[in-house]
């Protein structure tokens, strides 16, 4: 069924995504930076925007 978009193994998959998902990068600190700045309600939104990126771009 996900063969044919070079999935292999399904639950391996769904383990590494969340990993990357999870894993803090340059987007911890811009949410920091936003959520200091712009305050609260900007930060959620940035948080929601690289969620969505996230699991766009996986």
């Amino acid at each position: 069924m996900f063969a044919d978009f070079g999935i292999v193994n399904f639950w391996t998959y769904l383990l590494g995504a969340t990993l990357i998902v999870l894993a803090p990068g340059p987007e911890t600190m811009f949410v920091i930076k936003t959520s200091i700045t712009s305050g609260i309600k900007r930060g959620f939104a940035a948080i929601f925007s690289i969620l969505l990126s996230d699991v766009l771009l996986v």
